[in-house]
């Protein structure tokens, strides 16, 4: 199922988003940080596993437990320092555990 915008509330209003424009997803217990192409960060309640579930056009690689990114924006994995470099210079921490897969 293609979806072409994704529907997102913030506090009273609902945003559209592109799916392709999410750089990745991270965890906050029960909540997630979107973090965008743009720079901007969008917070919703609903976890990482539902937007991973719901959003299936784009091949997320999960890297910890409470962080998913956009296979499409990682440039390169350091797997000395379990970083995850990104393709706007931005640095993430994998886990041992997920990393392994890669």
């Amino acid at each position: 199922m293609t979806v072409p915008s994704i529907k997102l509330k913030v506090g009273k209003f609902t945003k559209f988003i592109p799916p392709k424009s999410i750089v990745y997803i991270k965890a906050d217990n029960n909540y997630s940080m979107f973090f965008l192409e743009d720079g901007k960060t969008i917070y919703t309640s609903k976890t990482l596993k539902y937007w991973i579930d719901k959003i299936e056009e784009i091949s997320w690689l999960r890297v910890h437990r409470s962080l998913a990114i956009n296979d499409m924006n990682i440039d390169y994995v350091d797997r000395s320092s379990k970083s995850i470099i990104l393709s706007n210079g931005e640095s993430l921490m994998g886990s041992r555990r997920f990393l392994k897969g890669i």
